[in-house]
Parts: structure tokens; C-alpha cells; sequence
């Protein structure tokens, strides 16, 4: 009778076990199940949400920044002209589709060098204008491959003498027929108060006009076609940019000069402070392998778990039989083993 009540309190027993292990075993497959959920859905919102939003937020930022810098320059270097300069670029961007801050940049980068050379600040915005629509009118005439930017850079390098960049343009220039015009313009009684400087640059820029014959217009003839209408379509982006770049521009400003003030104070720390710094940054980087060791230790706890349920039936038997309690102890033992060797000595 005794015997019997035993055997049916282990079966008993063993059938609690199995149910509550199926119950343990569907509820960390639940939870798995969620957190791998959790983990794809923050992964897809990370690539496709916050990594664009972020690469776009800095893009703006970095366009409101130029166009900040390019602003002050052209400012500065037609100071003189007050809203005359601003009605020439205004009348610039929209002859060749520019956004307000790119007109700005071609006209005053070609004036910044010009003035350099005595020019007046209204004698180089002038010449800075026809310059620079010459460029374009290049650009698109020989879908050159360095852009209109790289258009007006050769052209103005021309203008001051270096005429080697000017070929690439189809434009070439030398000492002795840029000579011959100033003498030819001097005789007919042009640039008699222009510096040999000014008028070997006007000279340049008359005689490339009219190498460029056929591309000068370019633009105006071909401004619905693909490529000038593409060409557009990054203007216009261009001025979207900037607009949203100047909402955040002066969160980044201020988070930047944070950074700064920030470092700034770091620099000035004496010895004890800096080892207490080091110190606790020392502690803080060890909790993450101190968190991946606590995660295979909590993987090898079911393991465990097996093992002692196995050493725990062994004591029941060594109970209820004489010779069965020397086998399961054996097997508890070999079992807790080779949980700790293939979990534990895996890490």
C-alpha cells in the first residue's frame, strides 16, 4: 500500500513537472516570440525612419549653413551697392533656374576675385554676371562635365591670366590676342582708365564670348529639356533645404556650442577629477560583457534546472529502491556536467 501511495505521488509528481516545464517552455517562447517582434520592428523603423530623418535633418542643416556663409560673403563684398547687388542676383537665379543662394555664390566668388584686381565692387558684379551666364550657357551647350560651377571657375581663372583651364571649354586664349584687343579697344577709345590688369581681363572675357558663339543662349533655348529641367529640380531642392536648414539651424547651433563650451571645460580638469572620469567610464564599459555574460547565465539556468530535477528524482529513488539511486544519481551528475560544459564553457 505504501509502495503504491509512492508510486503514485512520483507520477504525480512527474506529471506536475512536465506540465509546469510545457507551461515555462510556451511562456520564453511567448516572450521570444514579442521581443523578436520588438526588435525587427525597431530595426525597419531605424533604416527606414529615424536613419533617413537623421541624414536629411544634417543635410539641411549643412545647406542653411552654406547659404548663411554665402550670404555674409556676398554682404561683405558689395556692401557699397546696398539692394542693387540683391536685384542682380535675384534677376540672375531666375534667367538660369538658380536657387537665390547659388546665384549668390557664383556672382560673388568671381567678384571676391576681380575686386582683388581693383576692380570696383559694381565693375565686378558687372562683369561677374556676364561671366557666370557665359558659364552656363557652356555648361549646357557642352554638358561640360564640371558643371556650371566648373564652367565659371575656368572662365575666371582666364580672366586673370591662367587661360590653360579655358580649353577644356573649347576656348583658347593667348598673351598676344589678348594683347591685340586692348590695343584695339584702347584705340577706339574703350578701357583708357582700366588698369593693364582690368583690361587684359575684359579683353579675355570678349574675346571668349566670342569663341562661344554658338553656346551663349544655350540655356534659354533648352530650358525644358531633361537635363536643364533636372538641373532645376536640385535648385528647387536646394531652396527647400535651406528653408527647413534655418528652422534647425540654431538647435544645432546651440547643441554645438554646448559641445564646444563642453569640451572646453574638460580640457581645464585637473589630474583627480580626469582619473575619476576615467574611472567610471572604465565601470560603465564593462556592463555591456557584463550583461552578455548575465545573458548565457540565464540561458543555462533551464539547463541547470534539468539537471537538478534529474539529481532530485535520483534521491527520490534512492527512497523507494536499492539499486536504481546509484544509476540516477549518475545520470544527475553526467547531466549538470555537460550543462555547464557545453553553456558555461562556451561563453
Amino acid at each position: 500500500r505504501i509502495a503504491l501511495d509512492d508510486k503514485q505521488y512520483q507520477a504525480g509528481l512527474k506529471k506536475a513537472e512536465t506540465e509546469t516545464s510545457k507551461s515555462t517552455a510556451k511562456i520564453e517562447q511567448d516572450w521570444k516570440k514579442v521581443g523578436d517582434q520588438i526588435t525587427k520592428t525597431g530595426k525597419t523603423v531605424s533604416l527606414f525612419v529615424t536613419g533617413p530623418l537623421a541624414g536629411l535633418g544634417a543635410a539641411f542643416v549643412r545647406a542653411a549653413s552654406d547659404a548663411e556663409e554665402t550670404g555674409s560673403k556676398f554682404s561683405t563684398v558689395f556692401q557699397s551697392l546696398g539692394n542693387d547687388a540683391d536685384l542682380v542676383a535675384q534677376r540672375f537665379a531666375d534667367s538660369f533656374g538658380l536657387s537665390s543662394t547659388n546665384a549668390q555664390r557664383f556672382l560673388v566668388d568671381t567678384s571676391d576675385l576681380l575686386t582683388g584686381f581693383g576692380f570696383t565692387a559694381q565693375a565686378a558684379l558687372n562683369l561677374s554676371e556676364e561671366v557666370n551666364s557665359l558659364a552656363i550657357d557652356l555648361a549646357s551647350f557642352t554638358n561640360f562635365s564640371g558643371g556650371a560651377e566648373g564652367a565659371s571657375a575656368a572662365l575666371t581663372k582666364a580672366l586673370l591670366g591662367e587661360t590653360e583651364s579655358a580649353k577644356s571649354l573649347g576656348i583658347v586664349i593667348t598673351q598676344e590676342l589678348v594683347q591685340a584687343r586692348i590695343e584695339e579697344l584702347r584705340a577706339n577709345g574703350e578701357l583708357l582708365d582700366s588698369t593693364d590688369q582690368q583690361a587684359r581681363a575684359y579683353a579675355t572675357l570678349q574675346i571668349a564670348q566670342e569663341q562661344s558663339f554658338n553656346a551663349i543662349g544655350d540655356y534659354a533655348r533648352t530650358s525644358d529639356s531633361f537635363a536643364n529641367t533636372t538641373r532645376r529640380l536640385g535648385q528647387e531642392w536646394n531652396e527647400v533645404a535651406i528653408t527647413f536648414g534655418n528652422v534647425l539651424l540654431p538647435v544645432a547651433t546651440d547643441i554645438t556650442r554646448w559641445a564646444v563650451d563642453f569640451v572646453k571645460r574638460i580640457s581645464q580638469l585637473d589630474d583627480v577629477t580626469i582619473k575619476l572620469i576615467v574611472s567610471i567610464s572604465a565601470f560603465a564599459a564593462a556592463i555591456g560583457p557584463a550583461l552578455l555574460i548575465t545573458a548565457q547565465l540565464l540561458n543555462v539556468v533551464p539547463a541547470i534546472t534539468t539537471a537538478f530535477t534529474s539529481l532530485r528524482l535520483a534521491m527520490l529513488a534512492l527512497v523507494a529502491g536499492p539499486a536504481a539511486p546509484f544509476l540516477l544519481i549518475g545520470l544527475a551528475i553526467g547531466a549538470l556536467f555537460l550543462a555547464w560544459q557545453n553553456n558555461v564553457g562556451g561563453m
